[in-house]
């Protein structure tokens, strides 16, 4: 699964939507309070749970065209030939992809802290609810990419 990440993280496809999603919903989440003329200082925690997700998200969509993607590589048939189970093969494939998403929640913490000019305490909660979305989109990366294949 290493071995995918460092060779997804090369790619500036994958990187720049990693590091631009997260960033981007930070962004417009801070200038849709000031908008509403609220003080985002009070909206601190929930618009970097909110925006870390999002960026998770974004790499999980496109984490569903890994697979095509590898058909477009041409390695396709050699991995669906392998003699490992396809849930071995396939997983830290797709789950690389989504979790390449990660890279962006310090992104969007930092984003955040300059922009509303504040700091704010991340809770347990926050962290335990982070981790179960980066399971869920892993799970639904697998799930969809499997699906997209099929359809293609």
């Amino acid at each position: 699964m290493w071995f995918q990440l460092k060779s997804l993280a090369k790619t500036t496809f994958f990187l720049q939507n990693a590091i631009l999603a997260p960033v981007c919903f930070a962004l417009m989440k801070i200038v849709a309070y000031y908008g509403f003329s609220h003080d985002c200082t009070n909206f601190l925690n929930n618009i970097w749970v909110d925006s870390s997700i999002a960026g998770l998200w974004s790499a999980t969509t496109t984490a569903v065209g890994i697979i095509g993607y590898q058909r477009y590589l041409g390695t396709l048939q050699y991995l669906t030939l392998s003699v490992i189970s396809p849930s071995a093969v396939f997983l830290p494939i797709v789950g690389s992809a989504a979790l390449l998403g990660c890279i962006g929640m310090p992104l969007a913490i930092i984003t955040v802290t300059v922009f509303c000019h504040g700091f704010f305490m991340i809770t347990f909660t926050q962290l335990v609810g982070y981790l179960l979305s980066m399971l869920a989109c892993v799970a639904s990366a697998a799930l969809l990419s499997g699906i997209f294949v099929l359809c293609r």
